[in-house]
């Protein structure tokens, strides 16, 4: 009954990395995206947070990863 009064409720926990530099390459673009993908496919109906992806030790883009 928890969930059904709580929706905001965690089920489930994705972990996704990110790269240290290089983060406007073709290559690491392509990666964070097919990894995002990957992630995210089967999560036809659920909200997904991602919170700010990479942007905090590994100094991603704040705005590129929002995109």
């Amino acid at each position: 009954h928890y969930h059904e009064q709580n929706p905001t409720y965690i089920q489930d926990i994705l972990v996704l990395d990110a790269c240290y530099s290089g983060h406007f390459t073709r290559n690491n673009i392509n990666r964070d995206l097919g990894k995002a993908w990957a992630a995210f496919k089967k999560s036809k109906d659920e909200i997904i947070v991602t919170g700010k992806w990479g942007c905090g030790v590994f100094g991603e883009d704040l705005i590129f990863k929002f995109l």
